[in-house]
């Protein structure tokens, strides 16, 4: 148990928080002032880095990725970068929302994320709600293990 305005343990809490540049610099200061790992897109990729290339990257280093990207669920390529980097990834959706709402939300998830990440093996994939609570995308497990079968499928063949 920490003491107020104790920061606690970073290296009890798991791996960081890749914030995707969408989410906005404030957001990865937001979760370190609350005590946790964040790392900022731009900290790390240029602006035009496509998501395929940071995915890999970030999977490689086990990072958890929040993320704003409203298109997640309607572009089948995406999801199949998301798969194929084997990262716990976590979308906030919901437009127009103050940067309050978003901030409070995200943190209020974060122990709720690591937990998940630290119970089940990757790919993740789970909505934000404005209420800081994580709903699970309808079809994900679906879709995942189908494209999984896919790449099996290919990889015998090769």
């Amino acid at each position: 148990m920490h003491s107020p305005g104790e920061q606690p343990d970073k290296h009890a809490q798991g791996p960081p928080f890749f914030v995707d540049r969408n989410m906005g610099k404030h957001i990865a200061q937001a979760i370190i002032d609350a005590g946790y790992d964040a790392i900022h897109h731009d900290d790390k990729f240029g602006p035009t880095t496509p998501d395929t290339e940071w995915l890999k990257e970030v999977g490689k280093n086990g990072w958890l990725v929040i993320s704003r990207d409203e298109k997640i669920g309607k572009n089948p390529s995406e999801l199949i970068a998301l798969i194929d980097a084997q990262v716990h990834a976590f979308f906030f959706i919901l437009q127009q929302q103050s940067s309050q709402v978003v901030i409070d939300a995200v943190i209020r998830c974060l122990p709720h994320m690591l937990e998940i990440a630290k119970r089940k093996s990757p790919p993740t994939l789970a909505i934000i709600n404005k209420h800081g609570k994580l709903e699970r995308l309808e079809g994900w497990d679906r879709l995942r293990d189908r494209v999984q079968e896919q790449q099996e499928k290919r990889n015998r063949g090769q």
